[in-house]
């Protein structure tokens, strides 16, 4: 494997990420791919997490990962199961509106000042000249504000994986105007102390570029290299039927056009019984899950999030892809997409115009389901897309999403970030 940049201006860093994701989770992968890779590759890389379990690609380099034990309440991030548990939430709730001055569901919120103690320790330690921080929790970004405050010399990276103070996640769209201020007012100070802003999809370039100019790039999810599908589909495993399988969550904002798919499976099913099946995975959005639930099919099959292996095997036997995007992201292109480019089958994609929608349609990559499509028109299109009669590129190269290309890619700006301060 060719040898990434470890240029003495950038390392050591040190990666700031709440989560890191395992085998069955992707949650905060992203800087582990990065995070792994920069390490396989020579550059002296910690990371800081507040995950319990080590994913497993890390177990040779366990020393550079450092927890830290989160006390944000475990109530708030997963839920009341009963009635005690709903007074817990409540009391929790109280407590966080106390002790926090924005959202009350910042993971991270509480944990700021056992970041920066352990944070401080490692940069010491270390010599860390770099410091990467990941959100959301977003303050697990505003944490690298304090730090750069703390120690000047360091470089800092920002990474936006979610939207901030325009996204639709973490209470922000409820807050009241004080605590709404309060949230823009330490994004606005991450955008002005960071030296390199990164975010996953141009939208959230966009946003940000028009709060405060600055140092931007667009660093997409890599193709990960622990997704691999199978060299040859053995015959026992081989579907009988046209399988269309949806990997991960469909997203709020969708259910619309999810309910109208599915009353388009439905004519599907009457009209070709037994020759095609859906299957959905791992799928945590609970809006879609009723809608699953409320239109029971014996052409859809539900699975609850696989391991590593397991997922690359229904990937590989697999005849087709399906994927839907919330109408407000029209550049947004998540992970799976490129996981299912990698396994070179076709891609269903109920999306609107954007990179997306230009991604799939200017490489033939498979076909855009249209969000309004009729039965017959849907019917239509799956038979001629079983029968092979859609036009669909399998040498598509994805080499400039690839983990390497996108580390390369990091260190590049750093490196020029770096040069632009002395």
């Amino acid at each position: 494997m060719k040898e990434l940049n470890t240029d003495k201006l950038v390392g050591p860093i040190l990666i700031l990420s709440a989560k890191l994701g395992t085998q069955s989770g992707v949650g905060g992968r992203r800087w582990a791919l990065f995070g792994r890779r920069m390490m396989e590759q020579g550059l002296e890389v910690h990371i800081i997490t507040a995950q319990k379990e080590l994913p497993q690609e890390f177990k040779g380099f366990s020393n550079r990962v450092h927890r830290i034990e989160s006390v944000y309440p475990d109530v708030l991030q997963f839920g009341p199961r009963n009635i005690w548990g709903k007074i817990q939430y409540r009391l929790a709730l109280l407590y966080m509106k106390f002790r926090v001055r924005g959202t009350v569901y910042d993971t991270g919120a509480l944990d700021v000042q056992n970041l920066r103690r352990l944070a401080r320790n490692i940069i010491r330690q270390h010599n860390i000249k770099t410091v990467i921080c990941t959100g959301a929790p977003f303050s697990y970004l505003y944490t690298g504000v304090l730090l750069k405050q703390e120690f000047p010399h360091l470089l800092l990276l920002s990474d936006f994986r979610d939207r901030w103070t325009n996204g639709f996640h973490y209470g922000i769209r409820a807050l009241h105007a004080k605590r709404f201020a309060a949230e823009a007012d330490r994004e606005a100070a991450v955008l002005r102390s960071s030296d390199v802003i990164t975010a996953a999809c141009p939208d959230i370039i966009a946003y940000l570029s028009e709060r405060v100019p600055a140092n931007y790039h667009l660093l997409l999810n890599p193709v990960s290299d622990l997704l691999q599908p199978l060299p040859q589909v053995p015959e026992s495993m081989a579907p009988k039927v046209f399988t269309i399988t949806c990997a991960g969550n469909i997203g709020k904002g969708c259910e619309p056009y999810f309910e109208h798919f599915l009353s388009n499976v439905a004519q599907l099913q009457q009209r070709l019984p037994g020759q095609f099946r859906f299957v959905f995975i791992g799928n945590g959005d609970r809006e879609m899950d009723m809608l699953l639930d409320q239109n029971p099919m014996p052409c859809i099959q539900k699975h609850p999030y696989m391991n590593q292996q397991s997922l690359s095997e229904f990937l590989s036997v697999s005849n087709a892809f399906l994927l839907f995007q919330r109408p407000e992201m029209v550049n947004s292109i998540a992970t799976k997409v490129f996981d299912y480019i990698k396994f070179r089958k076709p891609i269903i994609a109920c999306v609107g115009p954007g990179g997306l929608y230009d991604l799939i349609t200017e490489n033939n990559l498979g076909y855009i389901m249209d969000r309004n499509l009729s039965a017959e028109d849907f019917i239509r299109d799956m038979s001629r897309l079983r029968d092979g009669s859609l036009p669909f590129n399998r040498h598509f190269d994805y080499t400039p999403f690839t983990l390497d290309a996108q580390v390369q890619k990091i260190l590049h700006v750093l490196e020029e970030a770096r040069k632009k301060r002395h």
